[in-house]
């Protein structure tokens, strides 16, 4: 278990946290973007930021997991009839109690990437990208740019078709 008390809130761990929001990147809802880093070659696709989840206050419990014992990932027996329990981050429900587990981008805060154009088609779909990340990672289109460069494709592309044609 972390260094957390039961009942913490994550608001007062990383007060911070709840003061972020997307416009402190300089991006917004409906940016155009691509991706760079390393293992993430965007292959040519743009896309545009469709989704903000700001951080989510969340509070230090314990959570049992039912499914998961069922399924036998945890002994079975007396276990799938109890749950898993695991300490974590989670909803508080309308009782003050921790409900449900928040993921670690939801609680952090995470941005949802949709793919508008691909070039070279190798995107398998949404991506979602958390706030740590998208300084690193995220990168504005220029859309001046990116047309100056379909120009000079197109131009390369008909030099090529002529090329090989042998006119």
């Amino acid at each position: 278990m972390a260094n957390y008390e039961p009942g913490d809130r994550f608001s007062k761990v990383d007060p911070t946290a709840l003061t972020r929001k997307l416009d402190d990147f300089g991006h917004c809802v409906g940016d155009l973007v691509t991706l760079h880093g390393h293992g993430l070659n965007s292959g040519g696709v743009i896309y545009m930021i469709t989704r903000d989840s700001r951080p989510v206050d969340a509070m230090w419990g314990t959570y049992r997991d039912y499914y998961k014992a069922q399924r036998g990932w945890h002994g079975g027996g007396q276990d799938a009839k109890r749950g898993k329990t695991s300490w974590t981050w989670c909803y508080v429900n309308k009782k003050g109690k921790p409900s449900q587990p928040v993921p670690e981008t939801r609680l952090k805060g995470c941005i949802e990437l949709t793919p508008v154009f691909s070039l070279f088609p190798t995107s398998k779909g949404k991506k979602v990208v958390p706030y740590r990340q998208i300084k690193k990672t995220v990168m504005k289109v220029d859309i001046v740019k990116l047309g100056v460069t379909f120009y000079e494709f197109q131009t390369f592309l008909q030099s090529e078709a002529k090329r090989l044609s042998g006119e």
